[in-house]
């Protein structure tokens, strides 16, 4: 019988009669069905792992546990002595593992059907049942840092680590590898050990329209047509920050105004916001009726945001500190048709506290803007803006490479303000800026986090990847229900001491030495000696 059928007959029977148990036993199946659709002989494993802690309290369960302690280790000898994995009746819905290393691309599609992530490999996951819908595997050496999907979702373009574009067909699972050739590098077939060394330029992003994508690196950008064809080659003065591809083609392109390095601490960001078009020599553009050209704007700084139809932007000024403000998209005063211009609408509120970054919810009536200890959270409906602070020491940090965007976001009901800090997921409510909970169920740094602004069954889901190599969907209705503690460590186990003498394991992470109690299963102590350090 076939996992989904067995979980849907579950939640057949609450339309009959609602049972406690039959709900943790259907919640523990769903947890668990991207490793049981794997290898079935994990079920023992796996509902002991999750269930355990209701045993006592649950006769159903706990008959259950029992059968899999016996008649299970015909299949599965490895039984779990304490609750070792995540236990239903919390918000994780989902623990999705099949890829082999970080997860760091990932995309809603099919009207919030499915999930795309992207590791080495394209693997598509059905969000209703946690199934896995497709795997595209390109053989790449290394893997994807960056997904960029078309707005249509018929086709994606991710980078990788080794200086490679991918352009997938998501329709029918076609792709093209292709090697990024920088201006003025002829080799196109580079040799085993130049591959090995870190590209001289390396690319940063990706930016992709129904028709056209664009690839950028520091200070570099190429302009392709959805069939890979280049089509311009543009160098720019200084960092490359965010490109998009408008229709038209016309690129959007947002850079520093100044030369700052990665590793350097600069009190302000500056940036400048330009446009241009792209032609394309195996078309007519003179039959095309003129286009109008946005103008640049030069005197902004630390974070901007556009909302989705361009026509307003959210940005500090230099003349007024940190204080937001609203610019308008408008027609230029003297070459109207031709040109239009960024200019300055109103102060939105003010703020003394330096912004990393701003997003806007899905129906774009709520404004977050990314502080040094908290989230803003503005809304257009009441022009009022509540402060959600974060808990003790955790800060917000911003280091690497300059990005516009964080891991935070809005539920698609605007009740709930997430976001995600190391390994921690944290839910703020937006309507008083309270800390509901915290999530702390992935072992490394979450990587990517995604809300839904459709999920099947209207479901207020919410969903992260991590370091760690899985996928987890979150469904923010239960955010208030307690979750049962597991006693883990942040870094994954390296090596482990067992005494011969007393019932204690010894645990080496990279970072850590970690003391458990054998009989009870709970952490005993935790020692680091350099807590940045290994």
């Amino acid at each position: 019988m076939p996992l989904n059928s067995c979980i849907f007959d579950y939640e057949n029977s609450f339309d009959y009669y609602h049972d406690k148990e039959v709900k943790l036993m259907s919640d523990a199946l769903r947890l668990s069905s991207s490793v049981l659709a794997a290898d079935p002989n994990n079920l023992a494993c796996q509902i002991i792992g999750r269930l355990i802690p209701f045993y006592t309290t649950c006769r159903k369960i706990a008959s259950f546990i029992d059968q899999c302690e016996s008649n299970g280790l015909q299949h599965m000898a490895l039984v779990p002595a304490y609750n070792t994995l995540a236990s239903p009746g919390g918000p994780l819905v989902y623990s999705l593992e099949a890829h082999q290393f970080a997860v760091y691309g990932l995309e809603v599609v099919s009207a919030g059907q499915h999930l795309l992530t992207v590791s080495n490999k394209f693997i598509v996951f059905d969000l209703s049942s946690g199934d896995i819908v497709r795997i595209i595997d390109p053989r790449i050496e290394g893997i994807m840092t960056y997904l960029s999907v078309a707005p249509d979702q018929r086709y994606c373009v991710a980078i990788t680590i080794s200086n490679q574009y991918i352009i997938c067909n998501l329709l029918t699972g076609d792709f093209f590898l292709r090697d990024y050739q920088a201006p003025g590098n002829s080799n196109k077939n580079p040799t085993k050990s130049a591959v090995s060394q870190p590209p001289a330029y390396p690319l940063l992003g990706a930016a992709v329209s129904n028709t056209h994508f664009a690839l950028w690196t520091s200070k570099m950008y190429q302009v392709y047509t959805n069939k890979g064809e280049l089509l311009a080659t543009q160098p720019t003065r200084y960092q490359i920050i965010q490109i998009e591809v408008l229709p038209g083609p016309e690129i959007e392109i947002i850079c520093r105004s100044e030369d700052v390095r990665d590793d350097q601490e600069i009190a302000r960001d500056r940036l400048t916001i330009n446009y241009c078009f792209v032609t394309n020599p195996d078309t007519d553009d003179n039959s095309t009726e003129q286009r109008c050209l946005t103008g640049g704007f030069k005197n902004i700084h630390s974070a901007l945001i556009l909302t989705r139809d361009k026509r307003r932007m959210y940005t500090c000024c230099e003349i007024n500190d940190n204080n937001v403000e609203v610019y308008v998209n408008r027609p230029h005063p003297v070459n109207y048709s031709t040109e239009r211009v960024w200019a300055f609408d109103h102060q939105l509120f003010e703020n003394k506290d330096r912004i990393f970054a701003f997003m806007l919810s899905n129906d774009e009536n709520y404004l977050m803007a990314v502080t040094f200890k908290g989230f803003k959270i503005f809304s257009f409906r009441s022009y009022l803006w509540k402060t959600c602070v974060l808990p003790g020491s955790v800060r917000n940090i911003m280091s690497g490479t300059k990005r516009l965007t964080y891991t935070a976001a809005f539920s698609h009901d605007n009740r709930y303000c997430i976001a995600c800090i190391k390994s921690i997921v944290y839910i703020f409510g937006v309507e008083w800026g309270e800390l509901l909970t915290s999530l702390d169920l992935h072992f490394g740094r979450i990587l990517v986090l995604k809300g839904l602004s459709s999920a099947s069954g209207g479901n207020n889901y919410v969903i992260t990847t991590g370091m760690d190599k899985t996928t987890k969907v979150w469904n923010l209705e239960n955010a208030r229900e307690k979750s049962i503690s597991i006693s883990q460590m942040d870094k994954a186990i390296e090596m482990l001491h067992i005494s011969t003498e007393t019932p204690i394991i010894l645990a080496q992470t990279r970072t850590q030495l970690c003391l458990f109690d054998m009989k009870t299963g709970l952490i005993l102590t935790q020692l680091s000696a350099n807590q940045h350090g290994s």
